[in-house]
């Protein structure tokens, strides 16, 4: 390896490193580390405070994610060990369909309701 690439490959190793110790501040002002996926104290995504332009009603269709349809999804999988199913929409009340991986999982949702809840993790 060349020299101007070696420097490039330490410089570019560096900045990962440093990236990696970087620390976010959640809307509700508690700080959390990069490697959290989650805020500890409101559920927050660490997506949604890192890029914060959010406008206020996607910002709330990630807290109805967040907040109420994650753990309730959650509950439900745990109490039926079923890995599919609905729950009742936190947003607007009809049937949320989701599917949780068992691999690793992730939980990807669509409510029954056009331009409600619908997401991909």
């Amino acid at each position: 390896m060349d020299y101007k690439a070696e420097r490039q490959l330490k410089e570019a190793e560096r900045l990962l490193g440093e990236e990696s110790k970087e620390t976010w501040t959640c809307r509700c002002g508690t700080g959390w580390l990069m490697e959290d996926e989650f805020c500890a104290d409101c559920g927050r995504s660490r997506n949604n405070a890192k890029y914060g332009h959010l406008n206020e009603k996607d910002s709330k269709m990630m807290d109805h994610i967040m907040l109420e349809a994650y753990p309730a999804i959650n509950a439900k999988v745990e109490e039926t060990d079923e890995w599919n199913g609905e729950i009742e929409c936190p947003a607007c009340g009809k049937k949320l369909y989701y599917t949780k991986c068992k691999s690793n999982e992730h939980i990807h949702g669509n409510c029954e309701t056009k331009g409600c809840l619908q997401w991909m993790q």
